[in-house]
């Protein structure tokens, strides 16, 4: 399972919204359905395809049940491709390239139901740069001042579709240098930019707050399908509200959603 993949089902709510309600609230879910998450990405073997089963706030259990023993096959408009469990719920099928453009549905029974979904993979937006190079001067330990100030980096792509984008913003270095070393002692992980799902055509990276390290940073550019976008807002729901939570599974809940990506590099040297 690729890294982007791992990253987005971290995403996923479901199972979190369950949680999240309050206990006087009436459980208006199923918890026998059946929860999908398939993230389809552009260019990209399928490998990210999982089935479970829905926990309501009353389930004491951090246990999720998941499904090994289906028969579950995606179509891409020509050929069905039978998916292979690898564990954990987890089913893949890495001779399926997923391609820009295209239509994808998916299939399968469980106890005598049948559980379909359909998904378009949108066409890959290229992306430009405003600056491939910022240079910042280091700030060593004990010396009490701001980062040098230069002009925002400008990441831009055409929307004249008015679709969904998002941007993950990360320094990918192995093992990175601070600009500023009076942080190099903090315990936290490595930020990472994560935008929300907006009807945007561009994203201004703030050097100044957002840049903490030198070296190669990487930019991805996420365009998805409104009903990630869908998703994503329920992830809003507090334990004084409960939003159904979005799905575009026939018999079942969750998401099988088509998403395509590019992606561009910038450097923070030191001046």
């Amino acid at each position: 399972m690729n890294k982007i993949a791992l990253l987005i089902i971290n995403i996923f709510v479901f199972i979190l919204l369950f949680s999240s309600c309050d206990k006087t609230t009436v459980e208006i879910f199923d918890t026998d359905s059946i929860v999908v998450q398939s993230y389809l990405f552009a260019d990209n073997p399928l490998d990210s395809f999982r089935v479970s089963k829905a926990i309501a706030y009353s389930d004491t259990t951090d246990d999720v049940v998941t499904f090994d023993d289906l028969s579950i096959t995606i179509n891409d408009g020509d050929d069905n491709y039978l998916l292979e469990s690898i564990g954990g719920g987890y089913y893949q099928n890495l001779e399926l390239i997923i391609e820009n453009g295209k239509n994808y549905s998916m299939k399968f029974e469980n106890d005598g139901t049948t559980i379909t979904a359909e998904t378009y993979v949108p066409e890959k937006k290229e992306i430009t740069i405003s600056a491939t190079e910022i240079l910042v001067e280091k700030v060593y330990a004990g010396v009490m001042r701001p980062p040098t100030q230069t002009d925002p980096i400008v990441v831009s792509w055409e929307n004249t579709e008015g679709e969904y984008y998002y941007v993950i913003v990360e320094n990918i270095e192995a093992d990175p240098e601070y600009i500023n070393e009076n942080f190099a002692t903090a315990i936290f992980e490595r930020p990472r930019i994560i935008t929300e799902p907006l009807i945007t055509s561009d994203y201004n990276i703030d050097t100044r707050r957002d840049i903490q390290f030198f070296g190669t940073h990487q930019v991805i550019v996420y365009r998805v399908n409104p009903d990630y976008a869908a998703l994503y807002s329920t992830s809003e729901a507090t334990s004084t509200t409960l939003i159904e939570p979005a799905s575009n599974i026939e018999n079942g809940l969750g998401i099988m959603t088509g998403i395509s990506t590019d992606t561009i590099y910038f450097e923070v040297n030191e001046f």
